[in-house]
């Protein structure tokens, strides 16, 4: 049986073509989601974002008065797991 599939190779391809869609990942995005506790964090997050500054640069900077300020998820998500990402 298997002999009859493996000279069927249009068979093969106009499967393939046919659902080859049906295994692909959805778009996914390497991300970082900066948690801040309040709005003045967030704005000076954002202000040292603007500047260049990444993760632990941000954080050494933010958190050496309030060690919870702000938090950093790095993650790979896809717009259905986080909807903020299309925002």
């Amino acid at each position: 049986m298997w002999s009859k599939a493996v000279k069927d190779t249009t068979g093969l391809q106009s499967y393939y073509d046919g659902h080859k869609n049906d295994y692909l990942y959805p778009v996914r995005y390497d991300v970082d989601i900066y948690t801040c506790a309040n709005a003045d964090v967030s704005k000076q997050v954002h202000a040292l974002y603007k500047k260049g500054k990444r993760g632990k640069g941000i954080t050494d900077v933010v958190n050496k008065t309030n060690v919870s300020a702000v938090t950093i998820e790095s993650a790979t998500v896809t717009d259905e797991e986080k909807p903020m990402i299309k925002a």
